[in-house]
């Protein structure tokens, strides 16, 4: 048995944040992050020095059983990966904006897991997200930018492409939010939260694209939505109508990209637990009034949109265009 599990988890070996990057560290440190294949060839190899060392410790022990153990561990751990190798993203480059904290820092993280290169945007410094994603053997490269500015749009594909020399996946998370009752809103705060969460995501997005079609090979472009890409919402009235516009772009951009092999997508986050919530949590009546509306009975957390996130990023998404996917605890569904 031991060593059936030794063999499953040969293809498993270097893959961040999995288990056997988990039990064996070192191990993994030492093989995983360098070879990055997880190819049946090499699982091989890993197997044949299994074997050998098996050899040396358990004299006693029938090589023959050895083998046979563990080579039938591998041929189940290598056809239970097939599925997840669609999920894979090494050496694809991801630039995420907002990658400093709460759900731009959640998927940062999780796209590195999965074997991105990951440029991280966003106007305060990327220090802790940097830390978490080499502490678990990624690659972060951050670039400060503020995306109130038009310019900053040639300075983050300049450094993209200065960096890691190409593009593959963009995140468009960054986004402002400005409370104030419709009746009051200025015409200040209406254009400060159009121009990030509208603006800015529709001409990165179109310079982005512009080097994924240079490139011919395709990509993946992710825009954050939200809840009110849905609904109207209260005393936000600009943040309202600058997601229920990404949500319109993400669309229009999906049908005339396509033929590029560039998927566009969206995710429409619930009422998640960062900055941009504190308000509303800090806020006891209207937080008991929206957990008393999510089915399952809680905020979402940044790891909740891991697993969409590398989903829409990877090639198993190769045929989802246009659609936002709601990560809401079933907020909608009510």
């Amino acid at each position: 048995m031991f060593f059936s599990y030794i063999g499953s988890i040969i293809p498993d070996i270097d893959m961040r944040g999995s288990c056997a990057s988990k039990t064996f560290p070192k191990v993994y440190k030492l093989f995983g992050s360098r070879f990055r294949h997880r190819s049946f060839t090499h699982s091989l190899l890993f197997l044949y020095l299994l074997c050998y060392l098996s050899s040396l410790i358990l004299k006693y022990a029938d090589n023959n059983i050895v083998f046979i153990s563990s080579f039938s561990g591998l041929i189940i751990g290598c056809f239970s990966h097939m599925i997840l190798d669609l999920f894979k993203l090494d050496n694809k480059v991801a630039v995420v904006t907002g990658a400093n904290t709460g759900l731009g820092q959640g998927m940062s993280i999780a796209l590195a897991q999965a074997g991105a290169k990951v440029l991280g945007v966003a106007r305060r410094s990327c220090e802790e997200t940097k830390a978490k994603i080499e502490a678990d053997g990624g690659i972060f490269t951050e670039v400060l930018a503020d995306l109130s500015d038009m310019n900053s749009i040639s300075k983050v594909m300049t450094a993209a492409m200065d960096v890691y020399g190409r593009v593959d996946i963009l995140v468009n998370n960054a986004g402002l939010i400005k409370r104030q009752d419709a009746i009051d809103f200025t015409e200040e705060n209406w254009d400060s939260v159009i121009q990030v969460n509208e603006k800015m995501v529709f001409f990165l997005s179109q310079a982005f694209a512009k080097q994924l079609i240079k490139q011919g090979e395709g990509g993946k472009i992710i825009n954050v939505c939200s809840m009110l890409s849905y609904q109207g919402g209260i005393r936000v009235p600009s943040y309202t109508a600058s997601k229920s516009a990404v949500i319109g772009l993400t669309r229009a951009m999906a049908n005339e990209w396509a033929k590029y092999n560039i998927n566009v997508n969206g995710i429409a986050p619930g009422y998640m637990a960062t900055n941009n919530t504190a308000q509303l949590r800090d806020d006891a009546d209207r937080s008991e009034a929206i957990l008393d509306r999510i089915p399952a009975g809680r905020w979402g957390t940044p790891e909740d949109m891991e697993g969409a996130v590398v989903y829409l990023a990877s090639k198993a998404s190769d045929y989802v265009n246009g659609f936002t996917l709601a990560v809401d605890g079933g907020w909608l569904a009510r």
